[in-house]
C-alpha cells in the first residue's frame, strides 16, 4: 500500500512540476510569417484564421499571406475557415511556413470528429474511433444503412432481413458476451437513445422495432462509432457507441433545400425447383420408397389421377410458379424539404420528409414520415441554448419471417408446383375463392398470406431536448442537457383459417387462427449535466477537466 502511494505523489509531483517548469521558462514575442494554399490547386486563400492558441490571431490577406506574434517558437498555429478544415501546424522553431488546406468534404488526419463531450479533430483523438459523414443528396431508407456499408473498422453490420426498414445488429469488436446484449449505444445529439425496449415482445415474428428507422438518413450530418466509452457512458458503452449527430447550420442566409428522388425495387431472380411434372415423379418415388403405399394405391391417390372426367382433376392439374405468386417489383419515393437560416443571435433548421418503399414481397411496404427543428440560439454572451425537437411516424406491412406455415416465401419454396392458388368452378372458371391447405404436405397457401393475412406494425416517435450552456468565466463552463423521449409501437396481426395450416406450440397443442394486438410505449427523461475546466499552460500546453453526471 505505502509502494502504491510514493508512485502516486510521485506522478504528482512530476505532473506539477513540468507545468511549474513551462511557466517558468522564458517568453518572447516572437514573429512567424506565413502562407496558406488550397491544397487542391495550390492557390492563395483569403481570410483564412490564424491564431497562436489564446495568444494572438490574424486573417491572411488575398494573397494568402499572414504574419502573427507567438509566445515562442515550440508554439503550434491553428487554422480556421468555413469553406476549409481546421488544421494544426506546430512551429517546432521556424519563423517562415507554407500551410495547406483542404476543403471540408475532403477526409484527411485534420477532419473534425464528434465524440461525447465536443468535437475535436482527428489528430487530437486518442481512442478508437471511426467516422461516417452523412450525405442528403445520397443518403437512402434508413440510418441503420448508413453504418450496414462495413466501411467502418472494427464494426460489422447484419441486415435482420431484406424488408424495408427493418435494421440491423451491429457488432463492435465482435461478440462480448453470451447472454446480456451485444449491441452499442446508441447516442443521437448527445442524448442515449432506447433500442432494446420491444425487441422481445414482437408478435411479428422475425421482427424487432428498430429506433434508427425513425431517423430520416438526410438529416444526418454524421455517424461516429467509438470502440472504448465506459469512461464516459459506463456500463451501456462496454459494447462500444454509435454518436449520431443531426444537421445543424452555420450560415445566416436562408437557404431552401428539396429533394425528390424515385427507384424500382426489382423482384430477386427465382430459385430454381421443380415442374409440376418433375414434382410428380419425386413424390411417387417417396411414396413407393416408404413402404407404405402399394402401387396401386399410388396411382389411385387423386393428384395421380391423369382422368380427365375426375372431378377434382382441375385441382391437381396445374404449373403454379410460387414464387412469381408472391414476389413482384414494386417502387421506392421520397420527398425531403430542408429550411435553414437565421443571423448572429439565433440559427435554425427545419426539415420535413416522407417516403414510401414497397417491398418485393406482395403488399409489403416501408412509410415513413419525419420532421426535424433544430435551432442554437445565443441568449446573452455567457448564456446559450441549443434545441433539438423530432416527430416521426413509420407503417410497415410485412409477413412472418423463418421456417413458419405464415411466412410466404417458406410455403412458396415448399408448396407443389401441381397446385393452384385459386379455386375453378364446375365449368372450370378460376373463381377468387382462395385454395385450402393441401392435402400433400399441409403447406399454407402463400397468395392467401400475401392477399388476406395482416402484419402491420407502427411506430410513434417523439424526441425532444434542450441543452443550456453557460460560459462561468473563460476557463470554466457548464453545460447541462435535458430530454424527453417518447415511443409508441403497435403491432396488429390477423391470421384468416383458410389457407393457412395449422401450428403448434411446445406441448403440442395447435395454435388457433385469430386477431392479435400489441400496444407498448416507453416514456424516459434524461439529464446529462457537466462542469468543464480548461486550463492553457504557457500557450502551449492544453488541459481539460470534465466533471458530471447522466440521470
Amino acid at each position: 500500500m505505502m509502494k502504491i502511494k510514493n508512485t502516486y505523489s510521485l506522478l504528482f509531483i512530476l505532473f506539477f512540476g513540468i507545468i511549474f517548469a513551462s511557466q517558468g521558462q522564458e517568453k518572447s514575442n516572437k514573429i512567424v510569417t506565413g502562407t496558406v494554399l488550397n491544397a487542391t490547386n495550390k492557390e492563395p486563400l483569403a481570410g483564412v484564421n490564424v491564431r497562436a492558441g489564446n495568444f494572438s490571431s490574424v486573417l491572411t490577406d488575398e494573397k494568402g499571406t499572414f504574419s502573427i506574434k507567438v509566445p515562442d517558437g515550440r508554439a503550434t498555429l491553428i487554422l480556421s475557415s468555413q469553406e476549409f478544415q481546421d488544421k494544426e501546424v506546430a512551429l517546432r522553431g521556424r519563423s517562415k511556413i507554407e500551410i495547406k488546406i483542404n476543403k471540408k468534404d475532403f477526409n484527411t488526419y485534420y477532419t473534425d470528429v464528434n465524440t461525447p463531450l465536443r468535437a475535436k479533430s482527428n489528430s487530437s483523438v486518442v481512442g478508437a474511433i471511426s467516422v461516417r459523414e452523412g450525405n442528403i443528396a445520397t443518403a437512402r431508407e434508413s440510418a441503420a444503412n448508413m453504418i450496414t456499408g462495413n466501411e467502418v473498422s472494427g464494426m460489422r453490420s447484419i441486415m435482420r432481413s431484406g424488408i424495408p426498414g427493418i435494421g440491423s445488429n451491429n457488432f463492435i469488436r465482435g461478440y462480448n458476451t453470451l447472454n446480456s446484449s451485444t449491441q452499442p449505444l446508441i447516442v443521437v445529439d448527445g442524448m442515449m437513445i432506447e433500442t432494446n425496449t420491444f425487441n422481445n415482445n414482437s408478435i411479428i415474428r422475425g421482427y424487432s422495432y428498430d429506433p434508427l428507422s425513425d431517423i430520416n438518413p438526410k438529416d444526418i450530418a454524421n455517424i461516429t462509432v467509438i470502440k472504448d466509452a465506459a469512461s464516459i457512458y459506463g456500463s451501456r458503452a462496454a459494447n462500444g457507441v454509435i454518436l449520431i449527430e443531426t444537421n445543424k447550420t452555420d450560415d445566416v442566409t436562408t437557404k431552401i433545400d428539396f429533394y425528390a428522388q424515385a427507384g424500382l425495387n426489382i423482384s430477386p431472380d427465382n430459385i430454381r425447383m421443380m415442374n409440376a411434372d418433375q414434382y410428380k415423379t419425386y413424390l411417387s418415388n417417396q411414396l413407393n420408397n416408404s413402404g407404405l403405399y402399394t402401387n396401386s394405391e399410388i396411382s389411385n391417390l387423386p393428384y395421380f389421377n391423369e382422368s380427365t372426367s375426375f372431378q377434382d382433376y382441375e385441382k391437381y392439374h396445374n404449373s403454379t410458379d410460387w414464387q412469381k405468386q408472391v414476389f413482384d417489383d414494386n417502387y421506392v419515393n421520397e420527398y425531403y424539404l430542408k429550411v435553414t437560416g437565421g443571423d448572429e443571435i439565433a440559427k435554425y433548421g427545419l426539415s420535413v420528409g416522407y417516403s414510401t418503399n414497397g417491398g418485393v414481397i406482395s403488399n409489403s411496404d416501408f412509410e415513413r414520415f419525419t420532421t426535424r427543428f433544430n435551432a442554437d440560439t445565443n441568449i446573452t454572451d455567457r448564456l446559450s441554448l441549443s434545441t433539438n425537437l423530432s416527430v416521426s411516424y413509420t407503417d410497415r406491412s410485412l409477413y412472418d419471417d423463418g421456417l413458419l406455415s405464415t411466412s410466404p416465401i417458406f410455403s412458396a419454396l415448399n408448396k407443389s408446383p401441381f397446385l393452384a392458388p385459386y379455386t375453378e368452378n364446375a365449368d372450370g372458371v378460376v373463381t377468387d375463392v382462395y385454395q385450402d391447405v393441401d392435402d400433400i404436405g399441409g403447406f399454407s397457401n402463400p397468395v392467401v398470406i400475401t392477399d388476406v393475412a395482416t402484419f402491420v406494425a407502427k411506430d410513434y416517435n417523439l424526441y425532444g431536448q434542450l441543452n443550456f450552456g453557460y460560459k462561468i468565466s473563460d476557463k470554466l463552463t457548464l453545460s447541462s442537457l435535458s430530454g424527453v423521449n417518447y415511443i409508441k409501437n403497435r403491432q396488429n396481426v390477423f391470421l384468416p383459417d383458410l389457407g393457412l395450416s395449422e401450428e403448434t406450440n411446445d406441448f403440442g397443442d395447435a395454435f388457433y387462427r385469430t386477431s392479435k394486438v400489441s400496444v407498448e410505449s416507453l416514456f424516459s427523461v434524461y439529464n446529462d449535466t457537466r462542469l468543464n475546466y480548461k486550463l492553457n499552460v504557457d500557450n502551449i500546453h492544453d488541459f481539460s477537466i470534465n466533471l458530471g453526471g447522466t440521470l
